[in-house]
């Protein structure tokens, strides 16, 4: 009785395209020095000055700024923040308040609270999350009236936000 062969073996016997042979020889086309030259970033443009953006601090900061505001490039939390911004709610009421499954709000209440907008504490079984940044709430409020100020111009068009609405928006920290 003849013994199988394993698809590695029997795709080197054939040629086909995951075979150890094709794999290898992929790998040694890659490292040549023409497909190396193909994956090095260019060079910064002849008009950008030279040691513009040689500041590693500045670079720094600028990845923290980004990662704060990637904290509200997601609607759900913002829901979050909605709902704590002027009391402090358990994970449940938050649940309750936001819909969503408990584990996404949970991960989202936990990104937070590790980014220093939210403080939680422990209370028995019960985890109470509040604002720890009120600068979260007031950026978020006044890009919420900006916006509301923009659709407003055009308050023909379909989609403009209600006064009300802007007016319920993350109020505790107006």
């Amino acid at each position: 009785m003849a013994s199988a062969a394993s698809p590695a073996q029997a795709g080197a016997a054939t040629g086909a395209p995951h075979s150890r042979a094709a794999v290898a020889k992929r790998s040694a086309r890659r490292a040549s020095p023409r497909h190396a030259a193909a994956r090095t970033p260019a060079a910064p443009p002849a008009s950008v000055p030279p040691g513009a953006g040689a500041d590693p601090e500045l670079d720094r900061l600028y990845a923290l700024v980004s990662q704060y505001f990637g904290l509200f490039a997601e609607p759900m939390r913002l829901k979050i923040m909605h709902a704590v911004c002027d009391r402090e709610l358990s994970v449940n009421e938050v649940l309750a308040e936001v819909g969503g499954t408990q584990a996404n709000v949970s991960r989202h209440l936990s990104q937070m609270h590790r980014a220093g907008v939210l403080g939680r504490r422990k209370e028995g079984n019960s985890v109470y999350y509040r604002i720890a940044d009120e600068n979260a709430v007031l950026l978020c409020r006044t890009v919420c009236v900006q916006l509301a100020a923009r659709m407003d111009e055009a308050r023909a068009a379909d989609g403009a936000l209600s006064d009300a609405t802007v007016e319920r928006f993350m109020t505790g920290a107006a």
